[in-house]
């Protein structure tokens, strides 16, 4: 006869066997599905780093969608869904793979890959004039200059003084320049008018009483508005964020800002500036001297009433832009007389685009692309003239990425990744 204690006594040892298997058998299932998991989420790191390539390549794919999809294998399986965005004169990409409930994505701003093209420096267009060079003036990549070509002229007390009057392939320009991308200038028109876009959270910027305002590029793009003239003084504002004001943003040296989009009908930065950002405006744009605007930066001027002021963008001495200046009229008119300047030691690293004046004394290293070229000196205004200054495609930093400034750049590249 068994005893009831031993009977007792197997069913215990049962049940801490069947606990212990039982745990062993979920700790195998739950160790292979971290693993699995693991192997999952490699494959839609691949697969997303994969589409950000196809992507890089070949814009194509979605340069005129907002949205799209990319089968990599054609098999249904490895998908990855592409969302594009405007962000100032670049664009800002999300892809996303998703698999098994399990989800993987990156952002990144892309912009133009400038050197897949044909090297630019100078496009002055045919008034039926020539190009006249003085000073120590330096042309370096392709020119499309008018059909009368470009002579050595005197003035200031200073003639030509280079060994070539350029230092690369001389072209016929035409009367117009390349085509701006329209689908840009009319978005942020959008902006410029007062149309806020329907998936931007809106927030008085008067409303704010915080010093550090950050957003994340993972949430909603934070819009601060004001009805008045913004000065940003002594405060730190940096990503997905938009400042527009009604009447004008001055910003101070004490200023921390970075990524963010700005909004006005006139920016003046003050003397001693630091940070990077974009600004869109109707009016005018002060740079004042000893400012650093770091990549990738931009100044827009986007004219489009027809109101007889001069309206300008002035780069004043010793200051640095590095990213894109443009000077955008839509209403060309017989007395226009917007003008963009680039004074003395001032330097611009990367794309200027003016479809009116520009009096350029400074440094370019990148492209100009101008209607007109008009030189202010203490004595005389000169048409047509460079004097001491320097336009140079080929010392353009190989790590620098163009702004979606025309459409016919079929690669781009990443700017930087985005959180």
């Amino acid at each position: 006869m068994i005893r009831a204690g031993a009977l007792v006594y197997a069913v215990f040892l049962s049940i801490i066997l069947a606990i212990v298997s039982g745990f062993f058998i979920l700790r195998a299932y739950y160790q292979n599905q971290y693993f699995d998991n693991a192997i999952l989420r490699e494959s839609l790191v691949s697969d997303v780093n994969s589409a950000y390539n196809v992507l890089l390549e070949n814009w194509s794919v979605i340069k005129d969608k907002d949205a799209a999809e990319i089968d990599l294998y054609s098999d249904d399986e490895h998908i990855v869904i592409v969302q594009k965005k405007a962000w100032g004169f670049y664009e800002n990409i999300i892809c996303k793979s998703i698999r098994n409930n399990i989800e993987y994505s990156k952002k990144a701003m892309v912009g133009d890959n400038v050197f897949t093209g044909e090297g630019v420096a100078l496009y002055l267009c045919d008034y039926n004039n020539y190009l006249s060079l003085c000073g120590n003036t330096i042309l370096k990549g392709i020119c499309w200059l008018p059909k009368k070509g470009v002579k050595p002229a005197f003035i200031e007390g200073k003639s030509f003084s280079g060994s070539k009057y350029v230092e690369g392939t001389i072209k016929q320009s035409e009367s117009t320049l390349p085509e701006i991308n329209k689908n840009l200038i009319l978005y942020h028109k959008d902006y410029l008018e007062g149309k806020s876009k329907v998936q931007d959270s809106l927030i008085w910027y008067e409303s704010v009483e915080k010093d550090t305002i950050i957003n994340s590029f993972n949430n909603k793009t934070l819009c601060l508005y004001s009805d008045n003239v913004l000065t940003l003084e002594d405060k730190t504002i940096i990503g997905n964020i938009i400042v527009k004001s009604a009447k004008g943003i001055v910003i101070e040296p004490s200023t921390n800002i970075r990524d963010i989009v700005l909004y006005a009908p006139y920016l003046e930065v003050k003397e001693g500036f630091k940070g990077s950002f974009q600004s869109i405006n109707s009016d005018s744009i002060l740079i004042k001297e000893d400012c650093e605007l770091m990549f990738p930066s931009v100044l827009a001027l986007i004219i489009s009433d027809e109101i007889d002021v001069i309206k300008y963008i002035n780069i004043d001495e010793n200051s640095i832009v590095s990213g894109a200046v443009i000077l955008y009229n839509e209403k060309l008119l017989q007395n226009n007389k917007s003008i963009l300047r680039i004074e003395k030691d001032a330097v611009v690293n990367g794309q200027v685009y003016c479809n009116s004046f520009t009096d350029h004394k400074g440094r370019i290293f990148g492209s100009l692309y101008t209607s007109k070229l008009l030189l202010e000196t203490k004595s005389a205004i000169y048409e047509s003239h460079l004097l001491d200054s320097e336009v140079n495609f080929k010392d353009l930093s190989t790590y620098y990425s163009g702004s979606s400034l025309f459409e016919n750049y079929t690669k781009k590249e990443v700017i930087k990744w985005l959180h």
